[in-house]
């Protein structure tokens, strides 16, 4: 009887190790992105010669994934932690529901949106308009962070 509650015992003990390795998310946890129901914030560039876009898709959980939009696949990069999500995600409050709409030959954009409802949406290039600072640090903090 003692052997069998041993055995019971370490079952147990590597059952609740496990057992938080579920929740996370990495590739092989990445859940289909053109689907996905929720809080998104989109990041990149666009134009120049070739009129390539780069984008960065960061969903609500922390998950970041890069968007071949030619092809349109998504590619798993790596989860935020809590914290840096949260501050991603935080990134442009108080502009709810602005936009800064100057796109150029070549162009930068971040825009958060909630199921197809955006929150803010931020464009620019254009020669001789002058981007407002709070989006320049803006995209350069969630750059940062995602990188």
């Amino acid at each position: 009887m003692k052997q069998v509650l041993k055995y019971f015992l370490v079952a147990c003990s590597v059952l609740i190790l496990v057992t938080p390795s579920f929740g996370k998310s990495g590739p092989d946890k990445a859940i289909d992105v053109a689907k996905y129901k929720g809080s998104k914030i989109t990041i990149g560039t666009e134009g120049g010669t070739a009129k390539i876009r780069d984008e960065k898709i960061i969903l609500h959980s922390g998950q970041v994934y890069e968007h071949d939009v030619v092809k349109n696949e998504y590619k798993y990069l790596k989860t935020l932690s809590g914290k840096d999500a949260r501050r991603v995600f935080s990134m442009f409050d108080g502009a709810a529901k602005s936009s800064f709409n100057h796109p150029g030959t070549s162009s930068s954009f971040v825009q958060q949106d909630h199921n197809g409802d955006i929150s803010y949406y931020y464009i620019w290039g254009e020669e001789g308009v002058e981007v407002p600072e709070y989006v320049l640090s803006g995209y350069t903090e969630i750059l940062k962070i995602i990188r």
